[in-house]
């Protein structure tokens, strides 16, 4: 499977609700530099769990899914180093990887540094797609851990990027990282995105996706009084079916919920003259 890169271009907004802040606060507006769009910055006084504004240095500007012969010397050392134990627990999460062609890829998440992250895939025809990702903590043979996304092309009773299970691994990830380090929060989201078996394609800054429709929202980040946070992102990945990713945090950046819905979006007719 060729390497695939999914990239971006941002609208950060960052909306707080009124009823949530005492009258005298204010919400100043940035410009940010080299970045055509802007960005509304909460009170000073409100510490949130992400980077809000991050610098272009320190921005993701995509995630990437490489085949095994495009990762690293180290990073393919730490998968085959672990083949054994993640062959058996990817057999008690019911996917045999001895039976049938299977094909992995490595996601490169920039929110998970201490882990190769692997997303393995069987399509034995239509109807038949097996699907899980695996996350492997660097260093550490026995922590392996599994996200099952598709079984012979039926999904968990509960899907894979609204599953507990898959909040569960991502909140242990970010936990045994860096707790303390502010990360970017629309890439924490595709990172999680990822995980739960997705490729998200951003819409440009203006929301279109093909010639005569366009989405009603974009990349949203909004912030409660206490810290919380509420991160939105569209995926056009699938172009008639645009989805809405919803990942709601905590004041520490733990993922306490994920929806992902069908996305609105409005068909633009020509005006008759």
């Amino acid at each position: 499977m060729r390497s695939m890169r999914v990239s971006f271009s941002v609208l950060c907004i960052v909306a707080a609700s009124l009823q949530s802040f005492c009258c005298g606060a204010q919400t100043v507006k940035q410009e940010q530099a080299n970045n055509p769009s802007s960005i509304l910055r909460s009170p000073a006084e409100i510490s949130v769990p992400f980077l809000v504004n991050a610098p272009s240095s320190e921005r993701a500007r995509s995630i990437e899914f490489l085949p095994p012969d495009s990762m690293t010397a180290p990073d393919r050392q730490v998968a085959d180093s672990v083949l054994a134990i993640l062959r058996q627990k990817a057999a008690l999460a019911g996917f045999d990887l001895d039976r049938g062609q299977w094909t992995r890829q490595q996601m490169v998440c920039p929110v998970f540094p201490d882990y190769v992250t692997l997303l393995f895939t069987r399509n034995q025809g239509v109807g038949n797609l097996s699907m899980f990702s695996a996350a492997i903590w660097r260093g550490h043979e026995d922590a392996v851990r599994i996200v099952p996304i598709l079984r012979r092309g039926e999904t968990p009773f509960t899907p894979a990027p609204s599953n507990p299970h898959t909040i569960a691994i991502y909140n242990e990830v970010r936990a045994s990282e860096y707790p303390d380090k502010k990360v970017d929060w629309l890439t924490a989201g595709l990172c999680y995105a990822a995980l739960a078996g997705a490729q998200v394609e951003l819409p440009p800054v203006k929301g279109a996706v093909h010639p005569g429709v366009s989405l009603l929202t974009d990349s949203l980040l909004r912030m409660g009084a206490d810290g919380s946070a509420a991160v939105q992102f569209i995926d056009v990945e699938v172009r008639d079916r645009p989805r809405k990713w919803d990942l709601t945090f905590d004041k520490k950046g733990k993922l306490l919920k994920v929806t992902v819905t069908r996305a609105p979006s409005m068909t633009s007719r020509p005006v008759p003259q």
